[in-house]
C-alpha cells in the first residue's frame, strides 16, 4: 500500500509513504468479566496494538464457575487503561463496553472433572472473535465439556475510533 501524502511545505514535492506488508491489528483490548473480593473488573485475553496473523490473535485465561446448570461469560472491550468495571463512586466505567453475553449450560454431571477450565479466544484477519469454552481438563487428556459459541461479527467490536 502506498500513501502519497502531496505537497508537505513550498521547500517539499510531496512525501511517499510505503509499507509493505501491512495487515490488521487488534484496536483495544478484548476479555472478561471477573469478580474479586474488592469488585467486578475487566481480565484482558487479547490486548490492543497487536498484529493479527494470517491464523488469527489467540489468548486464553483460566475460568471458574461456581455451579453446574445456567451460567454466563460477559464478553468485553476496553479502550482504557484502568479494569475496574465501575469507577469510585459507583459510575462505570466509560472505556469498558459489553460485546456479547454468551448464556450456556454447564451438565450437572461436570461436577466430578470439576468447573475449572479455559476460555480462549482468537481474533481473525476478517476481525470475527472466535469463542471457546473448555472444562475438566484431566491430566492433559481431553477435556470433559467444549463449548464452541457463535463469532462475533466485526461490527461488534471497536466504537468507531
Amino acid at each position: 500500500m502506498s500513501l502519497n501524502l502531496g505537497p508537505v511545505s513550498a521547500r517539499h514535492e510531496g512525501v511517499v509513504l510505503d509499507i509493505q506488508g501491512a495487515g490488521q491489528f487488534s484496536t483495544c483490548r478484548l476479555g472478561v468479566a471477573t469478580k474479586r473480593a474488592s469488585g467486578s473488573f475487566f481480565e484482558e485475553v487479547l490486548g490492543d496494538g497487536l498484529p493479527i496473523p494470517p491464523e488469527g490473535l489467540a489468548g486464553q485465561t483460566t475460568i471458574s464457575f461456581s455451579r453446574s446448570g445456567p451460567n454466563l461469560i460477559r464478553i468485553l472491550e476496553n479502550a482504557g487503561r484502568e479494569d475496574r468495571l465501575s469507577l469510585p463512586g459507583g459510575a462505570p466505567n466509560p472505556d469498558i463496553r459489553e460485546v456479547c453475553v454468551y448464556h450456556f449450560e454447564i451438565p450437572e454431571d461436570l461436577g466430578m472433572w470439576g468447573l475449572d477450565g479455559t476460555l480462549s479466544l482468537r481474533l481473525s484477519p476478517d476481525l470475527r472473535l472466535h469463542v471457546r469454552l473448555t472444562l475438566g481438563e484431566q491430566d492433559g487428556g481431553e477435556p470433559a465439556f467444549v463449548q464452541d459459541f457463535p463469532p462475533i461479527d466485526p461490527d461488534q467490536l471497536g466504537r468507531g475510533y
